[in-house]
This record gives structure tokens, C-alpha cells and sequence, in this order.
């Protein structure tokens, strides 16, 4: 049997971002804060681990 993989990409927005942060209660301003974000060391906001498994 071969083994085959698959790969799907899925774009998120911010407002599904903010809706995830409201829903579980992860407000921490490096998933939310554009501002804040560019200001620490990640110079970019940091989405979830949700959003980011494979």
C-alpha cells in the first residue's frame, strides 16, 4: 500500500483570532495587540497552538 500525503492550508483571520481569544480566555496581547506584538522580541503577532498544528 503507498502511502500518500496530504496537505491542506488554511488562512485565519484576525477576527476568527479574537473569537478563539474570547472563547477560551487567552487574551495575551502577542495573539491580539499588533502594537505590542512589534515591540517584543517576536516583532510580530503569535497565533495559538491551535492554529498552528499539522
Amino acid at each position: 500500500m503507498a502511502i500518500k500525503k496530504v496537505s491542506e492550508h488554511f488562512i485565519f483571520t484576525q477576527e476568527q483570532v479574537k473569537l478563539y481569544a474570547s472563547i477560551t480566555g487567552d487574551n495575551n496581547p502577542l495573539h491580539l495587540d499588533e502594537e505590542f506584538a512589534r515591540n517584543t522580541i517576536f516583532k510580530n503577532l503569535l497565533y495559538m497552538e491551535c492554529f498552528q498544528l499539522g
